[in-house]
């Protein structure tokens, strides 16, 4: 059963009344790590219960995808797709009755070392049937998210340069804070 999410957009990341941001420095340049939330076959290698994403159009600006994880499906609608800066995405339905308003913001900043800082900020508005659980639901969800960038981090650090043998060599760097 799919639940109908409040339409957002990026104006949603200043006016969430809740946000939370997973910050990590990745080993592979901005444009590497932007198309690793954009390609269906890097997610399955990162995000944490991947099942499947299918989008529905081209990645672009406006595009529609759905992302199954394990016990819970999102229809996403890009808001902001540069490649190489920002891939953003309002969550229009979901499977479970979680939030009313739902949008993830992922940015990508080089770094002067040649990492890639990338900050994930996920700004919604839980239901609220969850106010009593909502604080420990947050915990356990920010803990998904900065798992999943943990395994960005080790998935960009074996897949980024231009040597296969320094690819492997190549140890993951990952600084993760919640803010």
């Amino acid at each position: 059963m799919w639940f109908q999410l409040d339409r957002s957009d990026l104006s949603f990341v200043v006016d969430a009344p809740w946000r939370f941001d997973v910050v990590a420095a990745v080993r592979a340049s901005p444009e590497e790590a932007f198309d690793a939330f954009a390609e269906p076959a890097q997610m399955e290698r990162f995000i944490v219960g991947y099942r499947r994403c299918a989008w529905h159009e081209p990645p672009g600006l406006g595009a529609r995808r759905q992302l199954e994880l394990v016990g819970l499906s999102f229809r996403e609608r890009i808001v902001a797709f540069e490649p190489g800066a920002r891939f953003a995405f309002a969550i229009d339905e979901m499977t479970a009755p979680l939030a009313s308003k739902m949008l993830e913001d992922i940015q990508f900043d080089p770094m002067a070392d040649g990492r890639t800082r990338v900050v994930w900020s996920v700004c919604y508005a839980p239901r609220a049937a969850l106010t009593l659980v909502h604080p420990l639901a947050r915990m356990g969800f920010e803990r998904g998210y900065r798992r999943t960038l943990e395994r960005l981090a080790g998935h960009l650090a074996s897949t980024s340069g231009s040597g296969s043998s320094h690819r492997t060599a190549r140890r993951a760097s990952a600084r993760l804070e919640v803010q």
